[in-house]
């Protein structure tokens, strides 16, 4: 008989559905094997909640459910004022919720809490959600970001060399970070991002050729530190014959401070809902990944690289993490140069290639990434 597992993930930001991000594509992974009983995604407080109870809840399949907590048991306002502070003070929303799991059948011996570190929040997880297997997943290495404060600098130091202790599993998604964990726990595994199968796409001539129209150069992501604004800018304006779509939220003003936006090839999309996303790279005639050569940046497995490369469009990136086994398949430059003569070289390749790509990231599903974790479990 097979075994059924609960699992209770934890993601340490509240951004379900807009990005598309990895702990969303895991979490839907897993509902939909045929071990898992129920998905609970539990995701940070939310401070401003809607809910005038002890949490909200989401359930995007019929096994997955996506939990956010308020910050109190029951709203203050409203009848019986002192009854709602006198259970306020006896039971937090963390109590409502795992009573919610017992319902669902949730017990010691039949749950996997997933962690997706770092937040406070995963404290009182660890202590009043009971489990029988433990999983960290190390996304990106915080530790390597410029500009974090000492007390996150703290809180992500202590919980980057406990959890792995105290872990069945520790899951890393880069070469970098897999070097690092390898050293705290024996039971750390390198596990990349994953493709969404909306992505896969036929092979099809570049729309620039097929429509005889400028060329579309665009990038997928967020703008932050990682993203080399300077090569954008340089790209643009050595190409002013090409049009740069750059899509992605930009929330520290980085295109506007470095005059990216000013340039008339130039233009920038804030919020591209996930669902667009497919639609927008087939559109482009050449995929961007310009990220700067950084810890910070070595530390990530870029998503957008499975995304692009499941287009089949020719993809032109800097030398980070994760795209030297692809160098069959991208074109890797070595300077900002480069990146652009690597460009107009794109511009010209038949689909031949594309079909390679396309056929390579059929390879790398979030269904296969999820098939090989479920076996790392079932080791356990």
């Amino acid at each position: 008989m097979i075994k059924k597992f609960n699992i209770v993930l934890f993601w340490y930001m509240n951004d379900w559905g807009l990005y598309g991000r990895s702990y969303e594509n895991i979490a839907k992974g897993l509902a939909n094997n045929k071990q898992i009983n129920n998905v609970i995604c539990i995701l940070p407080s939310n401070i401003i909640a809607k809910s005038r109870f002890a949490f909200e809840l989401a359930k995007p399949k019929p096994n997955l459910y996506v939990i956010t907590p308020n910050p109190r048991l029951l709203n203050t306002s409203g009848a019986l004022y002192n009854l709602r502070q006198w259970l306020n003070n006896r039971f937090t929303s963390l109590n409502a919720i795992n009573f919610f799991l017992r319902l669902l059948g949730l017990k010691k011996a039949n749950t996997i809490l997933w962690l997706f570190p770092h937040h406070p929040f995963i404290t009182k997880l660890l202590e009043e959600i009971p489990h029988s297997l433990l999983v960290t997943q190390i996304v990106d290495n915080v530790l390597n970001k410029a500009g974090i404060s000492e007390e996150t600098k703290d809180l992500v130091t202590t919980q980057y060399d406990l959890l792995p202790k105290i872990s069945n599993i520790t899951i890393t998604s880069s070469k970098l970070n897999y070097e690092i964990f390898l050293t705290k726990s024996p039971h750390c595994y390198l596990v990349e991002n994953g493709l969404d199968l909306s992505f896969i796409s036929s092979p099809s001539n570049l729309p620039h050729i097929k429509n005889s129209v400028r060329p579309r150069l665009g990038y997928l992501g967020f703008i932050s530190e990682r993203t080399d604004v300077n090569l954008l800018k340089k790209l643009a304006l050595a190409r002013p014959e090409y049009d740069l779509i750059i899509a992605g939220p930009d929330e520290e003003l980085r295109l506007s401070t470095a005059g990216v936006l000013n340039l008339p090839n130039v233009s920038h999309i804030n919020y591209l809902p996930y669902s667009e996303a497919p639609n927008f790279i087939n559109s482009l005639d050449v995929c961007l990944i310009t990220h700067i050569d950084s810890p910070f940046s070595q530390s990530m497995s870029p998503l957008k690289l499975f995304q692009y490369l499941g287009s089949g469009r020719p993809i032109v990136t800097t030398n980070i993490s994760g795209t030297a086994r692809w160098i069959d398949l991208i074109y890797i430059a070595n300077d900002h140069n480069d990146f652009i003569y690597k460009i107009d070289i794109a511009l010209i390749e038949n689909n031949e290639v594309a079909l390679k790509r396309i056929d390579a990231a059929k390879n790398e599903t979030w269904d296969n990434r999820i098939n090989y974790l479920m076996n790392l479990i079932n080791f356990k």
